[in-house]
């Protein structure tokens, strides 16, 4: 009995352990999706995950807009039409807007985060560096800590394009990423001098970089590489074939990386990251095999946002409340497709349900084991009625 009950506990305990824990713009949109987990990175490269299509901001410009106009007057209605229009590249009049509303509503958080961005899509790269610090003033956690790695990621690039780039970081080949670029970056600003804690800080600025690819430019190259180069640097499992997506993605682009080296190298050191690590099956992977992962990945996600982008044709075009109809239907982020062996399709269905599969395991094996006492207890008690 003092046996079985240990088991107990100690099941118990094992399932307590192991159970999860459960640039950038402020509009409708950010407050709903913030509610849900990040999509993985995987979808986030390749743009299957819950975003808008063209019509519909435009739909939402016109919306706001007439809301406004009929005395509709509320921060939240300012924030949506000044990140649809900026969303639509109209980037004064997300300005405008925007300062509209500072008028109304001053001092807010949200306004001096979508300012800042606002000017940075613009193209005021300093101007919204201050507007991004007023924020991070107001409210440094909110939206993740976000506006600090997006005030970062712009000094980083003003950096590289002024050609001001300081000495590498002493800890540069403590990591094994290319030199010079972001990692050491965010090394020397944040003042890290080991590679554990530049780990950590690379997770942090990994979910800061998501965040302004989900709700701000997904296909950004700087983003795209960034990305990679944080990936590097955290080094978990399967880490090294996204960071050669973020970085394949990357290259099509046509865009020149901001690290000294090219993309195609960059490529070639996450995987050979990849096979001195040995991890995921142990299936090595050539640059070839790679890309058509990625076109097939890119394809799935292509026409699932073909889909998304019919639905908000029809709602606007039958006069439905767009943003409604939206959030009825979505707001449940995508799954790529998957089955190569970096993202096995099996393992991804555990993980996912890993926080349900877990406790109920333990609840299994603890049935199996009270069953096993209890039978062993019965075959006692008749050893003990024969023996009589």
């Amino acid at each position: 009995m003092v046996r079985w009950r240990r088991s107990i506990v100690l099941m118990l305990c094992i399932a307590m352990v192991t159970s999860p824990i459960e640039a950038c713009l402020w509009d409708y949109d950010t407050l709903a999706m913030e509610r849900q987990h990040f999509p993985s990175t995987l979808e986030l490269i390749t743009g299957k995950f819950l975003r808008h299509s063209k019509a519909f901001y435009e739909w939402r410009v016109a919306d706001r807009s007439k809301r406004i106009a009929q005395g509709e007057s509320t921060a939240e209605l300012y924030d949506d039409l000044a990140v649809a229009y900026d969303k639509l590249d109209r980037h004064d009049e997300a300005i405008g807007t925007i300062l509209q509303k500072e008028k109304l509503f001053p001092g807010l958080y949200e306004t001096a985060a979508n300012y800042g961005t606002f000017l940075i899509h613009s193209g005021k790269l300093e101007e919204g560096i201050a507007e991004l610090d007023k924020a991070i003033a107001i409210n440094p956690d909110a939206h993740f800590g976000r506006e600090i790695y997006q005030k970062l990621v712009v000094q980083y690039v003003l950096e590289k394009r002024n050609g001001t780039s300081q000495a590498s970081s002493a800890i540069d080949n403590g990591i094994m990423t290319p030199a010079g670029g972001f990692k050491a970056f965010l090394a020397r600003e944040q003042k890290i001098n080991d590679s554990i804690a530049l780990k950590k800080e690379a997770t942090r600025a990994r979910k800061g970089v998501e965040g302004m690819m989900k709700f701000g430019k997904y296909d950004s190259p700087v983003l795209l590489e960034i990305l990679g180069e944080l990936l590097l640097v955290e080094d978990s499992h399967g880490n090294s074939w996204l960071a050669a997506r973020a970085f394949l993605k990357a290259a099509r682009s046509g865009a020149k990386p901001l690290m000294p080296t090219s993309y195609e190298q960059l490529v070639d050191a996450a995987i050979f990251r990849k096979r001195e690590r040995g991890d995921d099956d142990h299936v090595p992977f050539s640059k070839d095999e790679l890309a058509s992962f990625l076109d097939k990945e890119v394809a799935d996600a292509d026409a699932w946002f073909q889909e998304l982008s019919a639905n908000e044709a029809k709602w606007i075009a039958t006069g439905l409340d767009a943003d409604a109809e939206f959030t009825a239907m979505y707001y449940q982020d995508p799954v790529s497709i998957s089955g190569e062996p970096g993202f096995p399709a099996v393992r991804k269905w555990l993980t996912r349900r890993s926080k349900f599969l877990i406790p109920v395991s333990a609840v299994l094996v603890i049935g199996v084991l009270y069953g096993l006492s209890k039978r062993k207890r019965r075959e006692s008690t008749l050893r003990e009625v024969l023996e009589l």
